[in-house]
């Protein structure tokens, strides 16, 4: 009987054990789960905020740009509405003359429509994409914008910029006479072109900016950006270097 009721005290205590054992799996599981659920609708809720908050800058744009066609495409690789914003704001703020922009599409009607506004001025964007290209060329003529802007067929190609070999817009498309650009707006080219596909911008067209030029960096929050950023520091110590606080993040440099 002894031995009989050892064995069955020790089955039930290897039971309890193995019943402990699998709780706290289930446990670890179930906590698992809320933490999955906890985070999935933190990020969900992050999104629907991110998202109302550009739909309130894309419907104040469309306001304020008073088109009589809609703006194409943005978010994802297009440009935000709040950069979008802030580029309007700049050239109604400032009112260049000359604005190169690196890519095209919704940006460059926004651009073009914000110097018919001013009275004054010229875009002149370099796309890589001959479809893309056209696209942006019907834009601008749907909304009777072709007087405002130029979409310049510049293939990615490798080029010196100075001692350098990078690979950009094929610059030698941007006209002759332009001397001086007031507003350089970098929105391309893709990430995927080149480890700093961004980064030959400035020491490309360095040499026509000059005191109170403006470059604004779309896409800031991204590593390559960054680092493209932090090269550009060292280039031009003098430059004023501004933060923006976008969907994307932004760089706004004024050229000294």
């Amino acid at each position: 009987m002894n031995i009989l009721l050892y064995t069955t005290i020790t089955l039930n205590v290897v039971l309890l054990i193995s019943l402990a054992i699998i709780l706290k799996k289930i446990w670890r599981v179930v906590s698992l789960l809320y933490r999955i659920r906890d985070t999935v609708e933190k990020i969900h809720n992050t999104e629907l905020h991110a998202l109302s908050q550009q739909l309130q800058y894309l419907e104040n744009l469309k306001r304020r740009l008073k088109l009589s066609g809609d703006i194409p495409i943005t978010r994802g690789w297009a440009a935000s509405p709040d950069f979008l914003v802030h580029v309007f704001d700049t050239i109604a703020e400032n009112k260049p003359k000359v604005v190169v922009e690196a890519s095209s599409g919704s940006s460059t009607v926004v651009i073009a429509r914000a110097l018919e506004l001013n009275g004054r001025g010229h875009v002149y964007s370099l796309e890589s994409n001959p479809i893309w290209a056209e696209e942006t060329r019907r834009q601008l003529a749907k909304n009777d914008l072709g007087r405002w802007g130029t979409v310049l067929d510049a293939p990615l190609l490798k080029q010196k910029a100075e001692s350098e070999e990078v690979i950009w817009y094929d610059a030698t498309k941007i006209p002759k006479e332009i001397a001086r650009i007031d507003l350089l707006v970098i929105d391309g080219p893709p990430i995927d072109t080149a480890p700093l596909a961004r980064y030959p911008a400035l020491p490309l067209m360095q040499p026509l900016l000059g005191p109170g030029s403006r470059i604004i960096l779309d896409d800031a929050g991204r590593t390559p950006e960054q680092v493209a950023v932090k090269r550009w520091k060292e280039r031009a110590p003098s430059a004023e270097f501004k933060w923006l606080y976008l969907e994307k993040g932004g760089i706004e440099i004024i050229w000294h």
